[in-house]
């Protein structure tokens, strides 16, 4: 009923089942289901279509003046929002983000928008680390392969001092364990990012400064959130939108996602 024909929308492709334990606590990003029958998710069709059905609840319309272009962005905000909202990012944290993708982009700018003192970004790519800076990263960092995490979480310090909040957007273990060395006694890590299954860090350094290492399974409650924020101008993903192909040339679309010489790809169908 929120809904009228010809309304423009962006949805949460994930659907649960509104039914289990997880779901009737509000955390439905838990829920087998929406894993299950995400879109986007193997074994399920994508978005990269004209037309398909969605169910109602989880489409949201869009104000005004989000274009379609923003609105595509609307469920990596959440992703990257959620992120902020678990470690409990609050006004005044030192904020460390590992990884300048599209998601780590968008880590940085939901820690802006809730108010973070200082901001570092750290990644093996300048040129998206150009982009962090563009956006009010306030310090970025390249790193090379041979640097070491006591290396990286030197270099971090030097810039921000010791990180209250670290969002690992990366997957990287390099990154996991510098972000352990460099954050402070009672600091929260959000792993955000997908990387390998198992992966080496120094535990004890976990147990000693009591830091908070925390699992993020997509978002839950948030895209209303995400899209005030977008509506109301706290948050430009506009320049996070670095390539569109019509839907003929999907192909080539995802060339230039493996040549890494992209952020956010969008395919207009």
């Amino acid at each position: 009923k929120h809904l009228q024909i010809g309304d423009r929308v962006t949805i949460e492709p994930g659907v649960p089942c509104r039914n289990c334990d997880f779901c009737l606590q509000g955390l439905y990003n838990l829920c087998s289901d929406a894993n299950k029958y995400c879109r986007g998710l193997p074994s399920n069709n994508g978005c990269m279509q004209r037309y398909f059905v969605h169910p109602a609840n989880f489409c949201f319309k869009l104000p005004e003046n989000i274009s379609f272009e923003e609105g595509a962005l609307v469920e990596p905000l959440a992703c990257a929002l959620y992120g902020v909202q678990r470690a409990g990012l609050k006004a005044g944290d030192n904020v460390l983000i590992v990884g300048a993708g599209a998601i780590g982009l968008l880590s940085l700018l939901c820690a802006k928008a809730f108010g973070a003192d200082k901001t570092c970004v750290i990644d093996m790519n300048r040129d998206r680390l150009d982009v962090a800076q563009k956006i009010g990263a306030d310090s970025v960092i390249v790193v090379e392969k041979h640097n070491t995490p006591e290396q990286i979480a030197d270099t971090i310090e030097k810039f921000i001092g010791k990180v209250d909040i670290t969002l690992e957007c990366s997957g990287s273990e390099t990154g996991t364990h510098a972000a352990i060395l460099a954050s402070k006694f009672g600091a929260k890590i959000a792993i955000v990012g997908i990387g390998p299954n198992l992966i080496s860090i120094p535990v004890c350094q976990l147990l000693f400064k009591q830091i908070d290492l925390l699992g993020i399974n997509k978002f839950t409650n948030n895209m209303k959130l995400a899209i005030h924020l977008m509506a109301t101008g706290k948050i430009d993903v506009k320049p996070i939108i670095t390539h569109k192909f019509p839907l003929e040339k999907w192909t080539e679309a995802f060339d230039a996602l493996k040549r890494q010489k992209c952020l956010k790809i969008l395919v207009e169908c």
